[in-house]
C-alpha cells in the first residue's frame, strides 16, 4: 500500500469553494469551523464533498503541518459502546498508544455510512498520523471506497483481512470448530445457534462455518435451530431476538429442543441465560449456554458463561505495533496477524447424561 507524501502541495480553501460553487466564507464555516448548522443540507453536502474529493486538510491542522506529525492516531469504531467488547478494545488501544506517546482521536460511526463519511473528514481535519478501523466491513475492502482526504494515512484494520492493508484478524473458523467440538464432547447432539445478522462481517461467516462444518461432519447440524441475531448491538434488539428464540425453545417438544445453544457473543449469551432463568429453565441443567468474547461480566453471571477469549489486549498491541511500523516504512508489504481465540471453561455447559 502506498501513501501520498506529506510534502504534496496543499489544497487551498479557495479551490474547494470554487469546486463546490460556494463562497469561501461559507466553505470555511462548514469545513474549518464546524459552524455550518445555519446552512442548508445541500450546501453543507456540497462543501464537504468538494473538500473530500480534493483531499483538503482544514486549517486547524496548521500546527501539525508545520511539525510534520500530530502524534494523533484515529480510531474509527464502526460499532458503539453498547457492547462492552468495543469499550475494552478502545481502552487497550488508547493505553498502548499512550505508552508510545501518541494520543487517541475517537470517531464512532454506528455502522452508518453518512456518519462514517463525516467522521473520516473530521479525522483528516485533525491531521492524524495513522488510523485504526474496528471492526472492518466489506465497504472497507476496496481502498478506493475511502475518502481522498484519508487515503494517504497509514491504516490498520481489526476484525477482517483487507487487501493491501495491514490487518489484525481472529482465527474465527478455528473458534467455531473448538466450540462445536467442546459441546459434542459433553454429549450434546442437538445444538442451536443464536447470533449475528445475515449481513455482517465475513469473520462472522467463518465462525459459523467452523461450527456448521464440524456439526455436519457428525450429522448433527439442524438449520431449524439457527437464528440470526439483530443488526444492532444494543440491549433492546438483542433482548427481542433472544426472547423469540427462548419462546421457540419452550414451545418445542423435549426431544426436539437443543440441549445446548451457542450464542455468537457474550452479550447474547448473558441475555439468553437471563431469559431462560425468567422462563424457569435452569442453565445448564436443562439447557447449556456458550458464548464468545470473554467479556468480564460473563464471569459474574449465574452460572458463569463458558466462552472464547479473543485476547483483546494482544489485538490492541499488535495493531499499534503494525501502525507504527507502517508509519516508519510506508511502502512495506501489507501484513496480516492472525490471533487464535482460546476456550474459557466455566459453568454454563453441562454434560448430557
Amino acid at each position: 500500500m502506498s501513501y501520498q507524501s506529506k510534502s504534496k502541495k496543499r489544497v487551498t480553501l479557495e479551490e474547494v469553494a470554487k469546486a463546490a460553487g460556494l463562497a469561501r466564507t461559507t466553505v470555511s464555516d462548514i469545513v474549518n469551523r464546524g459552524t455550518g448548522d445555519n446552512y442548508s443540507e445541500d450546501t453543507r453536502k456540497r462543501a464537504l464533498e468538494a473538500a473530500e474529493k480534493l483531499g483538503y486538510a482544514p486549517v486547524r491542522a496548521a500546527q501539525s503541518l508545520a511539525s510534520g506529525s500530530s502524534r494523533l492516531v484515529g480510531l474509527m469504531l464502526t460499532r458503539d459502546f453498547r457492547n462492552s467488547y468495543w469499550a475494552r478494545l478502545t481502552y487497550y488501544i488508547e493505553r498502548e498508544l499512550r505508552r508510545m506517546h501518541f494520543r487517541l482521536q475517537l470517531a464512532v460511526t454506528e455502522n452508518d455510512e453518512e456518519i462514517e463519511r463525516k467522521q473520516f473528514h473530521h479525522l483528516a481535519a485533525d491531521r492524524i498520523d495513522g488510523l485504526i478501523i474496528a471492526p472492518v466491513f466489506s465497504v472497507h475492502n476496496d481502498l478506493s471506497n475511502l475518502p481522498a482526504s484519508i487515503r494517504h494515512v497509514p491504516i490498520i484494520a481489526i476484525g477482517d483481512k483487507i487487501d493491501k492493508m495491514d490487518s489484525i484478524t481472529l482465527d474465527e473458523y478455528e473458534a467455531g470448530t473448538t466450540i462445536a467440538k467442546y459441546l459434542i464432547k459433553h454429549g450434546h447432539t442437538r445444538i442451536g445457534y443464536l447470533g449475528a445478522p445475515e449481513v455482517s462481517q465475513r469473520t462472522h461467516e467463518s465462525r459459523i462455518a467452523g461450527i456448521t462444518d464440524t456439526l455436519n461432519a457428525k450429522g448433527l447440524y439442524d438449520e431449524d435451530w439457527t437464528m440470526l441475531g439483530p443488526e444492532q448491538d444494543d440491549y433492546d434488539s438483542q433482548q427481542a431476538v433472544t426472547n423469540k428464540y427462548v419462546e421457540k425453545w419452550l414451545n418445542a417438544s423435549k426431544n426436539e429442543r437443543p440441549t445446548a445453544v451457542f450464542c455468537h457473543n457474550d452479550q447474547l449469551a448473558i441475555t439468553a441465560t437471563t431469559a431462560f432463568a425468567k422462563a424457569k429453565v435452569r442453565v445448564p441443567d436443562e439447557v447449556s449456554i456458550m458464548g464468545h468474547d470473554d467479556l468480564p461480566e460473563s464471569a459474574h453471571v449465574m452460572p458463569p458463561i463458558t466462552t472464547m477469549n479473543t485476547h483483546l489486549e494482544q489485538q490492541a498491541k499488535e495493531a499499534v505495533k503494525l501502525l507504527l511500523e507502517r508509519m516508519d516504512k510506508p511502502r512495506k508489504k501489507a501484513q496480516t496477524i492472525q490471533i487464535k481465540p482460546s476456550l474459557m471453561e466455566r459453568e454454563s455447559v453441562a454434560t448430557v447424561k
